[in-house]
């Protein structure tokens, strides 16, 4: 780059190039600026200035305008996420919650169905062990009717054999009267036989009343016999039947109370299988909401950490932004020192016009420097004396 001035051989003009070159290095404009603003054409250099510092000031301006909608974009976000916030649901909330509620009443038809099957899946084990136990009780009944007929046919054979022993002894009687015939005849046909001699003896034994008596007391003892045999018959018959009575009451007693004890423990089971059901129906829907509140909770934070992301990102580019605002501003103020500078030289330069007037001598000394990277890297001199 070549840099090209006019400096005066005073000492102040020495002084204004000095500063240029410092405010140049300063500076570090480019390529197109510095010659417009060292060539002698100061209105083209002030306009790309201002131009140049329009420019940065409405990227500035926008800059900050963004910045604010940003803050604006967050302050509202965090209100809609704030706590008072959150109890008006938005639409899309209340769609959500609608869906969750119909789905809430969904699981709990779906519990509430399933729990009538299992009621009637109970219900008919129920009927079927109720069955079950009216079938034992009438195979029990038929039990017992058939030992209390084997007892009655027992009771029979005894009877028949009283009734027997009861012939015989009828028998017994016919012939103790047949063999008594047989020997009061014997003793008659002797007594005719015999000769009838009259002695004066005492009287001999009434047979008659003597056979009398013996029929009686032996129908006596037949009658006892038999009363007695009545009689044990009839003990015994009573007596089966109390202890029959007692069997019976008690195995009623025992059929009560085992139908009652298989109807609570069947009412019980029936209450457990309902409670069970409950309760599988109950950690079916919190699992449910635990997931659906973890979706939320995961879309929550996913959320929050996008924003905090853009955040960040809006922070750095803030920072950038207000590097370049503090660069634009260091710019500025280097870009003032210059002018000031160039007053300062326009200054000088009048100086040395009334001073060349006076001389009469015009001095000029061309200065070629190349610039690289802001580095002076190759510097020549030349003085041209004008008179």
């Amino acid at each position: 780059m070549a840099a090209f001035h006019q400096p005066a051989i005073l000492n102040s003009g020495k002084y204004v190039r000095q500063q240029e070159n410092q405010m140049y290095q300063k500076l570090n404009f480019s390529g197109d600026a510095f010659p417009l603003l060292f060539d002698g054409d100061v209105k083209l250099a002030m306009q790309n200035l201002n131009e140049r510092l329009v420019v940065y000031r409405e990227n500035v301006r926008s800059l900050e305008n963004a910045n604010a909608k940003l803050e604006l974009k967050i302050k509202e976000w965090n209100e809609k996420r704030s706590p008072a916030a959150g109890s008006n649901c938005s639409g899309y909330f209340k769609v959500t919650e609608e869906l969750q509620t119909k789905l809430q009443q969904a699981q709990i038809e779906n519990a509430r169905i399933a729990l009538e099957l299992d009621n009637c899946k109970l219900i008919a084990e129920h009927f079927r062990l109720k069955y079950n136990n009216e079938q034992s009780m009438r195979f029990g009944t038929e039990n017992d009717i058939q030992a209390l007929r084997h007892m009655r046919d027992n009771l029979t054979v005894t009877t028949s054999n009283l009734k027997l022993d009861i012939e015989g002894l009828q028998e017994d009687l016919i012939y103790l009267k047949k063999n008594h015939e047989e020997v009061m005849d014997e003793l008659r046909k002797k007594v005719v036989n015999t000769v009838n001699v009259e002695v004066d003896a005492a009287p001999g034994p009434d047979i008659v009343k003597l056979l009398t008596d013996m029929r009686l007391q032996y129908e006596e003892l037949v009658s006892k016999k038999q009363q007695e045999v009545k009689e044990w018959f009839e003990k015994q018959t009573e007596k089966l039947n109390i202890e029959v009575a007692v069997d019976m009451e008690q195995l009623n007693t025992n059929k009560t109370m085992i139908t009652k004890l298989t109807q609570t423990i069947r009412d019980l089971e029936i209450t457990l299988q309902n409670e069970l059901n409950m309760k599988a129906a109950f950690e079916t829907s919190l699992s449910d909401v635990k997931l659906q509140y973890d979706l939320q909770l995961k879309d929550i934070h996913n959320k929050i950490e996008s924003v905090n992301a853009q955040w960040i990102k809006k922070q750095s580019k803030m920072k950038d932004q207000s590097h370049i605002h503090d660069e634009l501003a260091k710019e500025i103020e280097n870009y003032r020192s210059v002018l000031e500078a160039w007053e300062f030289q326009s200054q000088a330069l009048d100086l040395e016009e009334e001073t060349t007037e006076q001389s009469k001598r015009l001095k000029i000394k061309m200065i070629e420097e190349d610039v690289v990277d802001g580095k002076i890297v190759l510097s020549e001199s030349k003085e041209t004396a004008m008179g």
